[in-house]
């Protein structure tokens, strides 16, 4: 796409463009930019050797410069003769490239001594399914700290200051491609595999059960109280990423994303929580 050659520059260029504005609007309307932008703040990430995928510093300039120069290209609001004022709709956007862009941490190396314990959601079955997983499925685990996990932890509600690690079973080999993402209302899907909707899956091992990934997720970084969803696309081959990120639901839980979006060869597990304010 040509906004990928834009992108290449913004993240050459140590100085504001004249395109920035417009870029920094593409961003904010285009799910397919922003998950470009974020693969290249990854890969930047990696080469600067931050660990955990921690945006660099270079990703809080970029930002800077890029709310800066929307700020500057907001139309203005007159009041009296000297004053004026950025309009809300600038400001607006200009909040949401920050959140964007530069997000809280999102995935954490997992120590692997942690106490992982099970959470318990309600199954969400495609329509006409009997079994929903088909020797597929995931499951969730919450990470506790070392020494303080006793009988009461097990099956507790998740909250928002928890955080979640995954494993999946995939005994049969005919789907061997994974996407993992969380709906919650009014919000685009949060993407745990893979990192951003650019790659659309990844691969993972069959003939195995209860799998782990090894990686943790912190829910307060990325997500909000509330209905909670998590989907397990299983496929043959990579699946569109940019499908999913367009998606966004008023109401959970979602019955069927491979049936609204046309995936028959796609095999879906499911789970519905919901996520508390804090824990008890």
């Amino acid at each position: 796409m040509k906004e990928a050659r834009k992108l290449d520059a913004l993240f050459a260029s140590p100085g504001v463009s004249s395109s920035d504005p417009a870029l920094a609007q593409t961003i904010i309307d285009d799910p397919r930019v922003r998950a470009a932008y974020r693969r290249r703040v990854l890969v930047e990430a990696a080469l600067c050797d931050t660990g955990d995928d921690e945006p660099t510093a270079f990703s809080y300039e970029r930002v800077e410069r890029l709310v800066l120069a929307l700020s500057v290209a907001a139309p203005r609001r007159r009041l009296g003769i000297r004053w004026a004022f950025p309009s809300l709709a600038g400001a607006v956007a200009a909040m949401a490239l920050w959140v964007w862009l530069v997000p809280a941490q999102h995935r954490i190396a997992l120590d692997p001594t942690s106490p992982l314990t099970p959470v318990w959601g309600q199954e969400v079955r495609p329509r006409g399914t009997k079994d929903p997983s088909w020797n597929i499925g995931i499951r969730v685990l919450r990470v506790e700290q070392p020494g303080k996990v006793d009988d009461s932890a097990l099956g507790m509600p998740l909250s928002i200051d928890d955080t979640i690690t995954f494993s999946y079973s995939a005994v049969d080999g005919s789907h061997p491609y994974l996407t993992l993402i969380g709906l919650q209302p009014n919000a685009p899907p949060i993407w745990y595999y893979p990192d951003v909707s650019d790659d659309g899956s990844i691969a993972i091992k069959t003939g195995v059960v209860d799998e782990p990934f090894g990686d943790g997720f912190v829910l307060q970084a990325s997500h909000h109280p509330g209905p909670f969803q998590i989907v397990a696309l299983f496929g043959r081959a990579p699946l569109d990423g940019s499908a999913l990120e367009r998606l966004s639901f008023a109401e959970l839980p979602v019955n069927s994303l491979t049936e609204q979006l046309g995936w028959p060869d796609v095999r879906e597990h499911s789970l519905l929580l919901n996520l508390r304010e804090v824990s008890q």
